[in-house]
Parts: C-alpha cells; structure tokens; sequence
C-alpha cells in the first residue's frame, strides 16, 4: 500500500471524510489532522487517491453498525449527540467519537489546560 493510501485510510479512521467530485477529492475534517503537508501530499497523489476511491466496496472503511446509537433520540427517532444536536443517521455514521459521545465523562480543568476524568 503507498503511501498516499495509507495517509488516506490513516486520516479516515480518524473521522476525516472523503468525497469524489468528478477527478477532484473533498475532504472535510479536523483542520489539526488536515495540514497543510498532508494536503500536499494528497494533492500530488490525487490519482492514486481518486481511483483507490473509486475502489471497489471492501475498499471502502466500514460503518459503524447502528447499535452504536446512543439512548438519547431526537425528532422523528433520530440520533443526538452528546452536546444535544439531532442528526441524520447518515450524519450520525460519519460523525468522529468525540462528535458522538463527547468527552465521556471527563471533565475540562482550566487551570492545567486538560481533560482529566470525573470524580
């Protein structure tokens, strides 16, 4: 697998998205993982990257299964997320744990600028 590849599924494990427009690549994500050196590198690879893309389905990252929904449902049955946001089930699948669950149960302490777990 090359390198361009690897950053690819690399960056889609960690809640990047990826979409095709024609021979273009859209990508959408946190602008920390998206720097400007994996941009370039993306860009020079944009033909391996589209056609691995364009790959057949096993070449595509799996989904999460649905039981991961969480027990808070919004308008119409549809998921909410930890900050109380009703999304689409399409929205919910492409969303990053963080986006899901949140800080599950930790806490942000000002003083020493971190997330540390509740008490």
């Amino acid at each position: 697998m090359s390198a361009a590849i690897e950053l690819v599924e690399s960056l889609r494990q960690q809640g990047v998205r990826f979409e095709l427009a024609g021979d273009k690549v859209k990508f959408r994500g946190n602008r920390e993982l998206l720097t400007p050196e994996r941009i370039e590198a993306l860009k020079q690879s944009r033909g391996e990257v589209v056609e691995f893309l364009r790959g057949s389905p096993q070449d595509a990252p799996e989904r999460p299964a649905i039981a991961t929904l969480p027990d808070k449902v919004g308008v119409g049955g549809r998921p909410v997320t930890w900050a109380g946001k009703v999304v689409s089930l399409d929205d919910w699948r492409n969303l990053t744990d963080w986006e899901r669950h949140g800080p599950n149960g930790r806490l942000w302490n000002g003083k020493i600028q971190q997330w540390e777990e509740a008490k």
